[in-house]
């Protein structure tokens, strides 16, 4: 039934059959049907170069992670959510230190949107329980966050043991996840920042806003140790910039591929 879709998406034929009543599972659990299955073949078809080996690539970890989140609570002891816009660098932190652990830490709202959303197109429900839930249309909270909360009032991702959330980039996640606690009681760090900058301040930074903002990753990092009982050494810290830094380099160098190529 979806084997040709999982192909198109990466997975090489024993992984399907390794990984199906994980698929199984997690599909009757999205209802996503034959009908569904025929749709994402087609917009796979249509909307993306899946002749390149990296783009096929991509749809594999994408399918991947909408598995693993799924069936998160039934597959570990713990499970965390972080979400963008955030600082990356606590979350690889925190993914590194529970590596060997009985802990998931991922990004629930941009797995739905690059799977159930553009694979299979059916976001729509999904933002509909959310704007009935507490974050209505016209209330300035985006789709991510009406994802989120979605998708916990539909049952299709499990409800955390812990939340980190920014309130770095603007106020939005930090109301969406006041509600998502008020409701569901989930723990949540609220992860503070300074943004705006004096005139003329730039390139240089304030000390104090570096010291803050360090604390405010200390924060988060104590609390997730509290609650999953991993360890997060000096180390895994380093080991998190610097894991961070590489991505950001290789985004930029994609970005340059992307805005030198012709076509586009």
């Amino acid at each position: 039934m979806y084997t040709e879709l999982f192909k198109l998406c990466g997975y090489e034929q024993e992984e399907i059959e390794r990984e199906r009543s994980r698929i199984d599972k997690v599909f009757k659990i999205l209802g996503i049907d034959d009908e569904d299955i025929k749709r994402g073949e087609k917009r796979v078809k249509e909307y993306l170069d899946i002749e390149l080996q990296g783009v096929r690539k991509l749809l594999r970890l994408w399918m991947k992670e909408l598995l693993n989140l799924v069936l998160a609570k039934e597959e570990h002891k713990k499970v965390v959510y972080g979400e963008y816009p955030l600082d990356p660098r606590p979350l690889y932190a925190m993914m590194l230190a529970s590596k060997d652990a009985d802990v998931y830490v991922t990004t629930p709202g941009t797995i739905i949107n690059n799977t159930i959303g553009q694979i299979f197109d059916k976001l729509s429900p999904i933002l509909e329980a959310g704007e009935v839930g507490g974050l209505p249309p016209g209330s300035a909270h985006c789709a991510l966050w009406q994802t989120r909360l979605g998708a916990l009032a539909k049952g299709i991702i499990p409800v955390p043991d812990l939340s980190i959330t920014g309130a770095y980039y603007c106020d939005q996640p930090s109301e969406a996840e006041q509600l998502m606690h008020e409701i569901y009681g989930i723990p949540v760090v609220y992860l503070d920042g300074i943004l705006d900058s004096n005139w003329g301040e730039w390139p240089e930074l304030n000390p104090s806003r570096i010291k803050y903002v360090g604390a405010q990753a200390r924060k988060a990092l104590k609390k997730f140790e509290e609650i999953t009982g991993c360890e997060i050494t000096e180390e895994i810290k380093h080991t998190a910039i610097v894991e961070n830094a590489k991505s950001w380099f290789n985004l930029q160098t994609l970005v340059e591929l992307v805005g030198q190529a012709d076509p586009q």
